[in-house]
């Protein structure tokens, strides 16, 4: 079975999560007789805490824009020369009109720096901060880890990029992306 980096890490995960389970589950126990007769028990109360809708209305705007965020910067940040960038068309639905009109250009820009080789990255988000939530835009600071290979030679580093989003019918879309 051939993994991409990506499947390779999901499956780290994935066993690291099941093996916390297990632990979990085969841990004893501790005893809570009370063998103590001069202690009294005690009890804890949990009280459920009440969001208002517009509280309810703001996390879920932010997780739409952090999960657009993501999208947009594995999709867009994860490309490769053998697959003549096929990620690009992937992420249309994801982007202004703007965006995806200079999406069919960029491409062009990539073949470029690397005319004579091949290049592939593969992009993971590591974090999401929203920087600025207004009612009909946000900005996002998306913290990446990067792997490229170039003729051959990899290399890892670690790389922010800033996206601009907009909302647009219901949906958040990205206005602008900047590697910083």
């Amino acid at each position: 079975m051939n993994l991409t980096l990506r499947g390779k890490i999901f499956l780290g995960i994935g066993l690291g999560v099941l093996f916390i389970i297990i632990i979990i589950k085969s841990t004893p126990k501790p005893n809570t007789s009370n063998n103590n007769l001069n202690t009294a028990p005690t009890t804890t109360t949990i009280t459920p805490v009440k969001l208002t809708q517009e509280e309810v209305k703001v996390a879920n705007n932010e997780l739409a824009i952090k999960n657009v965020a993501k999208n947009f910067v594995e999709r867009f940040g994860s490309y490769s020369m053998e697959a003549n960038f096929s990620n690009f068309a992937e992420i249309q639905d994801l982007v202004t009109p703007t965006v995806a009109a200079w999406l069919k250009i960029y491409p062009e820009d990539l073949k470029k720096k690397n005319p004579l080789g091949f290049e592939s990255v593969t992009t993971l988000a590591l974090s999401q901060k929203i920087e600025n939530l207004q009612k009909n835009k946000a900005s996002v600071i998306v913290s990446t880890q990067r792997q490229q290979r170039i003729n051959g030679v990899d290399s890892l580093s670690y790389n922010d990029m800033k996206l601009n989003l907009v909302l647009s019918k219901g949906v958040w879309l990205v206005d602008g992306a900047f590697w910083q």
